[in-house]
């Protein structure tokens, strides 16, 4: 992976000036503080952000021990957050048809389907608080919906030759399902609204 199992907003590689190397960051899902034992095992470090890892978002958090957080750890099959949690775009009551004047005209919060599984994960990482400050990736999304309707794509496609799914994953940076979505930032919530939008 290349960006962190817990948000995917930031990469897990940050790059250290002053020392002239790359460092990064394993959170030890089992607080090795009470289970030294559990310190070095490959099964209990999880790559993930230096904001995520910090005492001010998760810290030494007892997730194996609380059951509304048993199922976080991204090595289990159990952990299908990718599947059952999506971003949902909505759009302050003043913006009609996609006509939208800025970012502050979108939320886009973290739902889940049929449960409430996944509500803690959200609530301690901080998702719905730390994706507000991205909402400019949705808001260049859609002016792109505006700027670019179907009849536009096919014009283009008509002038350069290229291939219109082709035009329309350039335009909209759209991801493919098949995509491994911790291998770039925001491609969760790229992929989430490419589904609202239609695209």
């Amino acid at each position: 992976p290349r960006t962190c199992y817990y948000c995917n907003i930031d990469f897990i590689n940050v790059y250290d000036e002053e020392s002239n190397e790359n460092k990064f960051t394993l959170d030890h899902f089992i607080d090795k503080g009470r289970y030294p034992y559990l310190a070095l095992s490959l099964f209990n470090l999880v790559p993930c952000c230096f904001v995520c890892n910090s005492k001010k978002i998760k810290g030494s958090i007892e997730f194996y021990e609380k059951p509304q957080l048993k199922n976080t750890n991204p090595y289990l099959k159990s952990f299908q957050f990718d599947e059952k949690v999506k971003f949902k775009l909505f759009l302050h009551k003043n913006c009609k048809d996609l006509n939208i004047k800025s970012k502050d005209d979108i939320n886009i919060p973290l739902k889940e389907n049929y449960s409430n599984e996944y509500d803690k994960y959200i609530e301690v990482f901080k998702l719905n608080e730390r994706y507000e400050a991205h909402k400019d990736i949705v808001f260049e999304m859609l002016q792109n919906v505006e700027l670019y309707p179907k009849s536009r794509l096919k014009e283009l496609e008509d002038l350069t030759g290229i291939p219109y799914q082709q035009i329309k994953k350039d335009i909209f940076n759209l991801i493919d399902d098949d995509v491994d979505l911790s291998k770039q930032p925001f491609s969760k919530l790229i992929r989430d609204m490419s589904d609202e939008l239609g695209l």
